[in-house]
């Protein structure tokens, strides 16, 4: 798992933001000794205090990334992990014969939207359906359904007319 973090990629990056953590601390060091000297003003004290919070800024977008990464790291380890590897010992479960078993292919996650549009797939397939959207357990007619869709389609049509000005 850690292994991740030793990819080329990884290493380009670790180097990068230390390099980048070190550059904006000895930058803000730099302005500090400025605004001490005699031409020194507030606009170096802002920056002596802007250089550091840059490094921190840096510093912790590392530490998350890296957690984020491990974190994928161990949830696809977890899904490629074999359904049989985990064995119960137990002396009241009988011995039977190995069945040949093919692994369950990993199901991806669903994303937010595509859950959403799941939903609205099967409210849409139990719309007609008693007790589903109507008052209590009445469902809304039909008639009044498609009159209400027809004055929605009316609605959407003036919308989409252009108005003049004058």
């Amino acid at each position: 798992m850690r292994s991740e973090l030793l990819r080329p990629r990884w290493i380009l990056l670790h180097v990068a933001a230390v390099v980048i953590m070190i550059t904006s601390l000895r930058l803000g060091w730099w302005q500090w000794e400025r605004s001490q000297a005699v031409g020194g003003d507030g606009q170096n004290l802002g920056y002596a205090g802007l250089w550091p919070a840059i490094a921190v800024f840096v510093g912790y977008v590392w530490w998350r990334w890296t957690r984020l990464e491990l974190e994928r790291s161990a949830e696809e380890s977890e899904q490629n992990a074999e359904p049989g590897s985990v064995e119960v010992a137990s002396a009241s479960v009988p011995e039977q014969s190995p069945q040949p078993t093919t692994p369950a292919e990993p199901q991806p996650k669903e994303s937010a939207r595509a859950a959403a549009v799941r939903r609205q797939l099967e409210r849409m397939r139990t719309r007609g359906e008693p007790g589903q959207h109507g008052i209590g357990d009445e469902s809304v007619p039909a008639d009044e359904l498609s009159q209400y869709n027809g004055y929605l389609a009316e609605l959407s049509g003036s919308d989409a007319e252009p108005t003049r000005k004058v």
